[in-house]
């Protein structure tokens, strides 16, 4: 049990040092659109305005 212990943390300290990487190179812009498709899947890369209509107008009338 202890073995797998240890491979457990030692995996998750290799997580822990991969995430910290990887949040580093998406602090530069350049680089950040090549690295994530975050942009694609979200749907924000042709964005059109879009009318906005104020509810709160017509509340208690």
């Amino acid at each position: 049990m202890k073995q797998f212990e240890r491979i457990l943390l030692k995996l998750a300290f290799l997580h822990l040092i991969l995430v910290i990487i990887v949040q580093f190179i998406f602090q530069f812009p350049a680089v950040s659109p090549y690295m994530s498709k975050v942009f694609l899947y979200e749907g924000i890369v042709n964005q059109e305005q879009i009318e906005k209509v104020e509810v709160n107008k017509y509340i208690g009338e």
